[in-house]
Protein backbone atom coordinates (compact mmCIF):
# COMPACT_ATOMS: atom_id res chain seq x y z
CA UNK A 1 0.00 0.00 0.00
CA UNK A 2 1.08 3.56 -0.65
CA UNK A 3 2.33 5.61 2.31
CA UNK A 4 0.01 8.39 3.44
CA UNK A 5 1.08 11.70 1.86
CA UNK A 6 1.61 13.20 5.30
CA UNK A 7 4.17 10.57 6.38
CA UNK A 8 7.23 12.13 4.65
CA UNK A 9 6.33 15.43 6.28
CA UNK A 10 6.24 13.71 9.66
CA UNK A 11 9.70 12.27 9.07
CA UNK A 12 10.97 15.69 8.03
CA UNK A 13 9.44 17.27 11.13
CA UNK A 14 11.02 14.58 13.31
CA UNK A 15 14.48 15.13 11.80
CA UNK A 16 14.23 18.90 12.16
CA UNK A 17 13.12 18.49 15.77
CA UNK A 18 16.13 16.29 16.57
CA UNK A 19 18.50 18.79 14.94
CA UNK A 20 16.90 21.68 16.82
CA UNK A 21 17.05 19.95 20.22
CA UNK A 22 20.65 18.89 19.62
CA UNK A 23 21.56 22.48 18.78
CA UNK A 24 19.85 23.74 21.89
CA UNK A 25 21.84 21.31 24.07
CA UNK A 26 25.07 22.53 22.50
CA UNK A 27 23.98 26.13 23.10
CA UNK A 28 23.49 25.44 26.81
CA UNK A 29 26.92 23.83 27.17
CA UNK A 30 28.77 26.50 25.20
CA UNK A 31 26.97 29.30 27.01
CA UNK A 32 28.05 27.80 30.33
CA UNK A 33 31.66 27.58 29.12
CA UNK A 34 31.60 31.16 27.82
CA UNK A 35 30.34 32.41 31.18
CA UNK A 36 33.12 30.55 33.02
CA UNK A 37 35.71 32.05 30.65
CA UNK A 38 34.15 35.53 30.76
CA UNK A 39 33.78 35.51 26.99
CA UNK A 40 30.90 36.41 24.71
CA UNK A 41 28.47 33.80 23.42
CA UNK A 42 26.50 33.81 20.19
CA UNK A 43 23.65 31.25 20.19
CA UNK A 44 22.86 29.15 17.16
CA UNK A 45 20.19 30.29 14.74
CA UNK A 46 18.50 29.14 11.59
CA UNK A 47 21.55 29.75 9.42
CA UNK A 48 24.33 30.03 11.99
CA UNK A 49 25.99 27.90 14.63
CA UNK A 50 26.84 28.96 18.15
CA UNK A 51 30.26 30.42 18.86
CA UNK A 52 32.33 31.77 21.72
CA UNK A 53 34.36 34.94 21.17
CA UNK A 54 36.17 37.55 23.20
CA UNK A 55 39.49 38.68 24.61
CA UNK A 56 41.56 37.06 27.38
CA UNK A 57 44.88 38.52 28.51
CA UNK A 58 45.06 40.57 25.30
CA UNK A 59 44.49 37.45 23.17
CA UNK A 60 41.54 37.22 20.77
CA UNK A 61 39.73 33.92 21.36
CA UNK A 62 37.26 32.27 18.98
CA UNK A 63 35.68 28.85 19.42
CA UNK A 64 33.28 27.66 16.73
CA UNK A 65 32.46 24.71 14.49
CA UNK A 66 32.83 24.12 10.78
CA UNK A 67 31.87 21.34 8.40
CA UNK A 68 34.07 20.03 5.65
CA UNK A 69 33.56 17.34 3.07
CA UNK A 70 35.53 14.09 3.31
CA UNK A 71 34.75 11.97 0.28
CA UNK A 72 30.99 11.67 0.12
CA UNK A 73 30.51 12.53 3.76
CA UNK A 74 30.57 15.77 5.67
CA UNK A 75 32.35 15.96 9.00
CA UNK A 76 31.92 18.63 11.65
CA UNK A 77 34.87 19.85 13.71
CA UNK A 78 35.20 22.11 16.71
CA UNK A 79 37.97 24.64 16.14
CA UNK A 80 39.79 27.01 18.45
CA UNK A 81 41.60 30.11 17.25
CA UNK A 82 43.83 32.16 19.59
CA UNK A 83 45.11 35.34 17.95
CA UNK A 84 48.12 37.28 19.22
CA UNK A 85 47.64 41.06 19.55
CA UNK A 86 50.74 41.58 17.35
CA UNK A 87 52.66 39.39 14.94
CA UNK A 88 55.72 37.63 16.38
CA UNK A 89 57.62 38.71 13.26
CA UNK A 90 59.52 35.43 12.91
CA UNK A 91 57.88 33.91 9.83
CA UNK A 92 57.08 31.09 12.25
CA UNK A 93 55.07 27.96 11.46
CA UNK A 94 55.20 25.10 13.93
CA UNK A 95 53.32 21.84 14.49
CA UNK A 96 53.77 18.33 15.79
CA UNK A 97 56.02 16.28 13.46
CA UNK A 98 54.10 13.94 11.19
CA UNK A 99 50.77 15.68 11.64
CA UNK A 100 49.36 17.64 9.06
CA UNK A 101 48.52 20.39 9.88
CA UNK A 102 51.64 19.96 7.84
CA UNK A 103 54.30 22.50 8.44
CA UNK A 104 56.21 20.78 5.64
CA UNK A 105 53.44 21.87 3.29
CA UNK A 106 53.68 25.56 4.22
CA UNK A 107 55.32 27.64 1.48
CA UNK A 108 58.34 29.79 2.20
CA UNK A 109 60.71 29.85 5.14
CA UNK A 110 63.31 27.25 5.98
CA UNK A 111 63.22 24.25 8.28
CA UNK A 112 64.28 25.42 11.70
CA UNK A 113 65.76 23.57 14.66
CA UNK A 114 66.15 25.21 18.06
CA UNK A 115 69.11 23.09 19.18
CA UNK A 116 67.39 20.86 21.73
CA UNK A 117 67.24 17.18 20.72
CA UNK A 118 63.89 16.21 22.23
CA UNK A 119 62.15 19.30 20.89
CA UNK A 120 63.67 19.14 17.39
CA UNK A 121 62.90 15.42 17.14
CA UNK A 122 59.17 15.83 17.73
CA UNK A 123 58.29 19.36 16.58
CA UNK A 124 58.47 20.53 12.95
CA UNK A 125 59.13 24.22 12.46
CA UNK A 126 59.85 26.82 9.82
CA UNK A 127 61.01 30.39 10.17
CA UNK A 128 62.43 33.24 8.13
CA UNK A 129 65.50 33.62 10.36
CA UNK A 130 66.76 30.54 12.20
CA UNK A 131 68.84 32.57 14.65
CA UNK A 132 65.85 34.69 15.69
CA UNK A 133 63.68 31.59 16.10
CA UNK A 134 66.29 29.91 18.30
CA UNK A 135 66.62 33.03 20.44
CA UNK A 136 62.85 33.25 20.79
CA UNK A 137 62.46 29.65 21.97
CA UNK A 138 63.91 29.82 25.45
CA UNK A 139 64.04 26.70 27.60
CA UNK A 140 60.69 27.63 29.18
CA UNK A 141 58.96 28.29 25.85
CA UNK A 142 60.28 25.04 24.40
CA UNK A 143 58.89 23.13 27.38
CA UNK A 144 55.46 24.74 27.05
CA UNK A 145 55.24 24.30 23.27
CA UNK A 146 56.49 20.72 23.38
CA UNK A 147 53.89 19.65 25.94
CA UNK A 148 51.07 21.54 24.21
CA UNK A 149 51.78 20.04 20.77
CA UNK A 150 52.25 16.59 22.31
CA UNK A 151 48.81 16.78 23.94
CA UNK A 152 47.05 18.60 21.08
CA UNK A 153 48.57 17.05 17.98
CA UNK A 154 46.34 18.95 15.54
CA UNK A 155 47.50 22.34 16.83
CA UNK A 156 49.47 24.77 14.67
CA UNK A 157 51.40 27.84 15.84
CA UNK A 158 52.44 30.72 13.61
CA UNK A 159 53.32 34.41 13.84
CA UNK A 160 49.69 35.38 14.30
CA UNK A 161 48.43 32.86 16.81
CA UNK A 162 47.53 29.27 17.59
CA UNK A 163 44.91 27.06 15.94
CA UNK A 164 43.51 23.68 16.95
CA UNK A 165 40.59 21.54 15.91
CA UNK A 166 38.85 18.40 17.10
CA UNK A 167 36.47 16.14 15.22
CA UNK A 168 32.87 16.51 16.33
CA UNK A 169 31.11 19.17 18.36
CA UNK A 170 32.40 19.56 21.90
CA UNK A 171 29.61 18.99 24.43
CA UNK A 172 31.44 19.22 27.77
CA UNK A 173 31.66 22.71 29.26
CA UNK A 174 34.50 21.79 31.64
CA UNK A 175 36.56 20.39 28.77
CA UNK A 176 36.01 23.54 26.72
CA UNK A 177 37.10 25.74 29.62
CA UNK A 178 40.17 23.60 30.31
CA UNK A 179 41.34 23.58 26.69
CA UNK A 180 40.77 27.29 26.07
CA UNK A 181 42.67 28.18 29.25
CA UNK A 182 45.48 25.83 28.30
CA UNK A 183 46.01 27.52 24.96
CA UNK A 184 45.58 30.94 26.54
CA UNK A 185 48.27 30.13 29.10
CA UNK A 186 50.82 29.07 26.49
CA UNK A 187 50.01 31.95 24.14
CA UNK A 188 50.34 34.44 27.02
CA UNK A 189 53.96 33.36 27.44
CA UNK A 190 54.72 33.73 23.72
CA UNK A 191 53.60 37.31 23.18
CA UNK A 192 55.96 38.93 25.68
CA UNK A 193 59.15 38.21 27.62
CA UNK A 194 58.11 37.53 31.19
CA UNK A 195 59.94 37.11 34.48
CA UNK A 196 58.19 33.77 35.00
CA UNK A 197 59.76 32.47 31.79
CA UNK A 198 63.24 33.36 32.94
CA UNK A 199 62.65 31.68 36.31
CA UNK A 200 61.23 28.54 34.69
CA UNK A 201 64.12 28.40 32.19
CA UNK A 202 66.66 28.65 35.03
CA UNK A 203 64.79 26.00 37.03
CA UNK A 204 64.63 23.57 34.10
CA UNK A 205 68.32 24.03 33.41
CA UNK A 206 69.22 23.49 37.08
CA UNK A 207 67.11 20.33 37.16
CA UNK A 208 68.79 19.13 33.96
CA UNK A 209 72.18 19.48 35.65
CA UNK A 210 71.02 17.38 38.60
CA UNK A 211 70.25 20.23 41.03
CA UNK A 212 66.57 19.70 41.88
CA UNK A 213 66.83 21.57 45.18
CA UNK A 214 68.06 24.69 43.42
CA UNK A 215 65.40 24.31 40.74
CA UNK A 216 62.65 23.99 43.33
CA UNK A 217 63.91 27.02 45.24
CA UNK A 218 63.72 29.06 42.04
CA UNK A 219 60.15 28.00 41.35
CA UNK A 220 59.12 28.75 44.91
CA UNK A 221 59.95 32.41 44.29
CA UNK A 222 57.00 32.58 41.87
CA UNK A 223 53.58 33.11 43.35
CA UNK A 224 50.83 32.03 40.98
CA UNK A 225 48.40 34.79 40.13
CA UNK A 226 44.70 34.03 39.97
CA UNK A 227 43.58 36.87 37.75
CA UNK A 228 42.92 36.67 34.03
CA UNK A 229 46.09 38.59 33.18
CA UNK A 230 48.26 35.86 34.72
CA UNK A 231 46.76 32.50 33.68
CA UNK A 232 47.59 29.28 35.47
CA UNK A 233 50.97 27.93 34.39
CA UNK A 234 50.50 24.22 33.68
CA UNK A 235 54.15 23.65 32.82
CA UNK A 236 55.36 25.28 36.00
CA UNK A 237 52.97 23.20 38.12
CA UNK A 238 54.16 19.98 36.44
CA UNK A 239 57.83 20.81 36.94
CA UNK A 240 57.22 21.79 40.56
CA UNK A 241 55.37 18.51 41.21
CA UNK A 242 58.19 16.51 39.63
CA UNK A 243 60.81 18.26 41.75
CA UNK A 244 58.81 17.68 44.92
CA UNK A 245 58.63 14.00 43.97
CA UNK A 246 62.40 13.82 43.50
CA UNK A 247 62.84 15.40 46.91
CA UNK A 248 60.42 12.91 48.49
CA UNK A 249 58.03 15.68 49.55
CA UNK A 250 54.32 16.30 49.08
CA UNK A 251 53.33 19.05 46.67
CA UNK A 252 52.40 22.14 48.65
Amino acid sequence: PLLPPSLPLRYLFFILSVVYLSGRRVDVVWSEAATALKLGFQPSGLFQRCRITGTMSGLIITLDTHTRRSGRRQKTHTRLDVRFPLSLGLGLRMARSGFASGVSQFPGGSDTEVGEKTFDGSIAGKGEDSDLVRAFFTTARRARIHRLLSNFTEAVIDDHGMRWQKRGVMTDADEIVRIVRRFQGVAWHLIEDRQRDRVLSDALEAAGFGRPGEALALLQTCVMGEDEANPDDVEEDIVRGHLFHLAGRDVE
